[in-house]
């Protein structure tokens, strides 16, 4: 593939711009990770009173095995 097209790889890469973050330019995945998910938590809950936060990480079993949610919330409307 990349001879045909040495480009193909370049196609499907995305830029994000996450500079509202506030990550230092060196950070971590996991600092990455958490201050998404503040900032997420933070919308949800600015949509209004009827959003109430359960947690993070947030642990489902299913059969065997566990599975854990990034964000919980449940909406009492």
């Amino acid at each position: 593939m990349r001879e045909l097209h040495p480009t193909a790889g370049q196609a499907f890469k995305d830029s994000y711009v996450l500079e509202f973050l506030g990550l230092p330019e060196a950070h971590s995945e996991a600092d990455l990770q958490k201050a998404l998910l503040r900032h997420m938590k933070a919308f949800i809950l600015e949509l209004g009173s009827d959003f109430i936060f359960v947690g993070e990480e947030y642990r489902l079993q299913v059969g065997n095995q566990d599975f854990y949610i990034d964000l919980l919330f449940f909406h009492r409307a």
